[in-house]
């Protein structure tokens, strides 16, 4: 048994280079891998068959670009789906950052409240801020610029 053995991990970028071998390592040692691409289905797919041949028999690729606040919302969720408190705390915490980063305060406050309840292993109040992220999630709308009328 590896010391990750039960341990959920997302790995960003997972289907080549550095974020491959990350992945394969954690994968070694006995960690469920999240493999998430923007792009690169084919690779990813590539290092999950790898992954479960190695053992790592749950591991799966995640398409989302998760510079999009939906597409990381979706990626949070399918992660939790196979995760434990300590993944979602971990996953919290980077939605908390990123999202203030950006200029997203509510979600950035409820990335916050995520990693707290994770961190509390409160299911009920996680999943219901999960449910919070999700509504959220589903009224952000993003207008394509029109480079046309710009001038662009």
């Amino acid at each position: 048994m590896g010391k990750l053995e039960g341990s959920v991990v997302v790995v960003t970028g997972a289907g080549r280079g550095l974020g491959r071998t990350i992945a394969e390592e954690l994968g070694r040692e006995g960690a469920t891998v999240v493999v998430n691409y923007a792009n690169s289905k084919g690779p990813a797919e590539e290092v999950v068959s790898n992954l479960q041949q190695g053992g790592s028999k749950d591991s799966m690729a995640v398409q989302a670009d998760v510079s999009d606040a939906k597409e990381a919302a979706a990626l949070i969720e399918q992660t939790i789906e196979r995760g434990n408190f300590e993944e979602l705390a971990d996953l919290g915490h980077w939605l908390k950052g990123a999202s203030g980063n950006c200029g997203f305060s509510q979600i950035s406050t409820a990335g916050m409240k995520l990693e707290e309840t994770a961190r509390n292993h409160d299911r009920t109040a996680s999943n219901q801020t999960l449910r919070e992220l999700r509504e959220m999630k589903d009224r952000i709308v993003v207008q394509e610029p029109d480079f046309a009328a710009s001038g662009v």
